[in-house]
């Protein structure tokens, strides 16, 4: 890399770091530092799963809303994408890797987004990397622009991508959230997400630690390093289906 090229980057990450610490603070920002740089990590995450036979359908819910399936052009043509999960380039990157986005608009706005994932699934804030079922979807990212919060719009928007996963054969759902995120567990119970376990991560430079913990029971698993021992992580204590696959 040319020395130009070397300080346009440093620019670059100079100006992202700022625009970061102006919109969540020093505080939130020392903590993506370290996350980045894999030095130390401290991670707990709830676990829920949904049969999608046991969902609310679209025809039950009362949709006022035109959830659509986002193409490439949406993405390029918005100007600031989500940075608080990953940036344009790494949005694009997802869709082409066969990953689908979801979205509510208002006019040309985007203001609801809902990823799913199939397949090869990478959960990088649990450094965890696996492949599931072609039956099985991962719910990954959902967010609601602030403006347009507590309308139910991602009560409404659920109901019509379970619809799309049935009518792709998916049978089975799961969905990650942080405990403190109350909202997102309000509106995953409503729409009949149950939680099944609870990962504690813990990660000193490459150092990695995972225990599992039954919801229901308080039953534990615990899983040192990663690659093929965390494999299963993700369905350690599922309760759908007689073979938990």
């Amino acid at each position: 890399m040319k020395l130009p090229e070397v300080y346009q980057l440093i620019q670059t990450k100079i100006h992202k770091t700022r625009d970061y610490y102006r919109k969540y603070g020093l505080w939130k920002t020392i903590l993506r530092f370290f996350d980045r740089s894999g030095v130390f990590k401290k991670k707990v995450f709830i676990f829920l799963e949904l049969e999608l036979k046991d969902s609310i359908s679209a025809q039950e819910h009362n949709n006022s809303i035109n959830l659509v399936r986002a193409r490439k052009e949406d993405i390029e043509n918005v100007e600031e994408y989500l940075y608080e999960w990953f940036e344009k380039d790494e949005a694009l990157k997802r869709l082409e890797a066969g990953n689908v986005l979801f979205v509510v608009k208002d006019w040309e706005k985007m203001i609801f987004y809902q990823w799913v994932e199939f397949t090869k699934i990478d959960i990088p804030y649990l450094d965890l990397s696996f492949f599931i079922p072609d039956d099985a979807v991962y719910m990954a990212y959902m967010y609601t622009e602030p403006e347009y919060r507590g309308r139910g719009i991602a009560s409404k928007a659920k109901p019509l991508v379970y619809k799309y996963l049935q009518e792709r054969g998916c049978r089975r759902t799961f969905y990650i959230i942080t405990p403190d995120n109350e909202v997102a567990q309000r509106i995953n119970k409503k729409v009949g997400y149950k939680e099944y376990q609870t990962v504690i991560y813990w990660r000193l430079l490459f150092l990695k630690y995972y225990c599992v913990k039954d919801c229901q029971t308080g039953s534990q698993k615990v899983f040192w390093g990663s690659g093929g021992t965390t494999q299963e992580l993700w369905k350690i204590f599922s309760k759908i289906g007689p073979d938990r696959s």
